[in-house]
């Protein structure tokens, strides 16, 4: 269960990046484009609907509640490395000498944003990416309709990023925006558990 839980995780991350891949190819423009990213959210929660009714078929016999925490539990588990890789790659970059990391520096120095600040919000994101995943996860295999409203879920925290990619970085630490990913997260997780409890 963990295993397909790992595989929903896994293509879900390539809708991402072969999406962010093809809008760097042909039209950067796309990338702040509400029209792209609700397409990529509606295709990531067809993923988990076909993970979970793939899981039915499975393990029949087993409790729907079980098997909704062990594989939003592995797709929640997929999430955490690219943001951990992307973090860890901008730190090496800001600390060799580059043309790109005097402007990186100079904007952080220039807009007040402190390292502690930026990765603060950045585990909040990831945590709440963390927390959707496993609430949306256990809410589609309670009741398969759900996918609607975690699919809006889905969606309306890609639109707080999107807007707050449009601000600079001081406005975006200031912006209730920059938690949008992090409530949505524990809006998610909240009906799960009781669904889970009133089981």
């Amino acid at each position: 269960m963990l295993a397909l839980g790992l595989v929903l995780g896994a293509a879900q991350l390539l809708v991402l990046v072969a999406t962010s891949l093809f809008v760097a190819r042909t039209k950067p423009r796309l990338a702040v484009n509400p029209g792209l990213m609700a397409v990529r959210s509606a295709a990531e929660e067809a993923l988990r609907v076909a993970a979970v009714l793939l899981a039915l078929l499975l393990w029949p016999d087993d409790a729907r509640s079980e098997l909704g925490v062990w594989l939003g539990a592995g797709a929640a588990l997929v999430w955490p490395a690219p943001a951990t890789a992307q973090t860890v790659s901008t730190r090496l970059r800001i600390s060799r000498p580059s043309e790109w990391s005097k402007q990186a520096v100079a904007t952080l120095l220039s807009e007040r944003v402190t390292p502690r600040s930026t990765v603060l919000m950045r585990l909040l994101d990831v945590l709440g990416t963390v927390l959707f995943q496993l609430g949306a996860t256990v809410l589609v295999i309670l009741a398969p309709v759900m996918v609607v409203g975690t699919a809006v879920l889905s969606i309306g925290s890609g639109l707080a990023t999107l807007v707050l990619q449009r601000r600079p970085p001081a406005a975006r630490l200031r912006s209730p925006r920059a938690y949008a990913p992090f409530i949505i997260g524990l809006l998610t997780l909240g009906p799960a558990v009781l669904g889970l409890t009133a089981l």
